[in-house]
């Protein structure tokens, strides 16, 4: 294992002690889930979805592995991938608990080398993850290889306004800048990834694009939670009201990612990207 990939096993490892035991993700991490999910079910009407490689890895700070699972619960075949043997059995141990019966392949290997053959998956995708490696387009193309038909990357927006009043965050704690290379965060930088892989672009756009800014991993969580606490109220956002969209905070927050303006005009909001693009 080179340097790198040391590198971004420790990143992952990291997430799985950051994960919270109680499934309690937060209001934040919540409504990333809802709006993606919701793009998911958008994917699987519009095109021919079976099988889906998630991996490797993902880069939420929430429950592990189990972005897949609105995949799963629409009966299509599953398989989580990762470099970490900790993640591996975190994730199985995940999926017993929210899974309610459906099933999924976990397997653990290198980076980016995927132990499948060629041409074996027909949707194959990552949240959070390319902008972690030093050359994401060599990512990619291992993408492209088990890939039948399409590759997703959902990743960090670097346009976002929490972005640079975090990096002043990190140089005043004097911690490391662990998020990856902001110059891949931007659509520019995606459609390099996909370009160079020689893969067709179907469609880009923004994605968690709530009314507040992207905190990354500031603990807000817990000071929300404490919050509502100290005055008789509560604060619980369990992984499974990622599943469930009339919620009235839900409703108000997404007021600007239901707006029908231009993905560039929500760009200081969005808390992600993605670009799908076809082989």
């Amino acid at each position: 294992m080179d340097k790198n990939e040391q590198l971004f096993l420790n990143f992952i490892e990291g997430l799985v002690k950051y994960s919270p035991k109680d499934f309690d993700e937060g209001m934040g991490t919540v409504y990333e889930r809802i709006m993606i999910n919701k793009y998911f079910r958008k994917l699987m009407k519009r095109y021919d979805i079976e099988s889906v490689f998630e991996g490797p890895s993902d880069g939420i700070t929430g429950v592990r592995g189990v972005n897949s699972l609105i995949f799963a619960k629409h009966g299509k075949n599953v398989t989580y991938y990762t470099p970490s043997k900790v993640e591996e059995e975190n994730a199985k141990k995940n999926w017993d608990k929210v899974g309610n019966g459906v099933e999924v392949d976990i397997k653990q290997g290198q980076p980016l080398k995927f132990p499948f053959e060629d041409n074996t998956f027909d949707f194959v995708w990552n949240f959070c993850i390319a902008e972690h490696f030093s050359d994401p387009i060599a990512l990619v193309k291992e993408m492209k290889r088990v890939s039948k038909k399409y590759v997703l990357i959902m990743n960090q927006n670097k346009y976002n306004i929490g972005t640079y009043p975090h990096v002043l965050y990190h140089r005043f704690m004097k911690q490391e800048w662990d998020h990856g290379d902001l110059k891949w965060m931007s659509f520019s930088g995606l459609n390099k990834m996909m370009k160079r892989n020689g893969l067709k672009i179907v469609e880009k756009g923004v994605i968690d694009v709530p009314i507040w800014p992207d905190t990354w991993d500031t603990p807000v969580r817990g000071f929300f939670k404490k919050g509502m606490g100290s005055v008789g109220g509560e604060w619980n956002w369990t992984f499974d009201k990622s599943f469930k969209e009339d919620h009235d905070l839900i409703k108000f927050s997404s007021i600007v990612e239901k707006l029908p303006i231009g993905r560039f005009l929500k760009l200081p909001l969005a808390h992600h990207l993605y670009v799908l693009a076809r082989k």
